[in-house]
């Protein structure tokens, strides 16, 4: 069984009406992410999230 991991974070305002998340280099390697690594998010039908990673070269 793998375990699971989880982050719960609030978006905050940047104060030109555009959002972000916040994360610590402990969360970002937590889920194997280094700075500059990109996450998209897409909602599909229902509740389900998909997820795109895309590592830094």
């Amino acid at each position: 069984m793998k375990t699971q991991k989880k982050i719960v974070k609030e978006f905050k305002e940047n104060g030109n009406g555009e959002f972000y998340l916040e994360f610590s280099s402990k969360e970002l390697s937590m889920f194997g992410l280094e700075k500059g690594d990109s996450v998209e998010w897409l909602q599909l039908e229902g509740r389900e999230v998909w997820k795109k990673l895309t590592k830094r070269k």
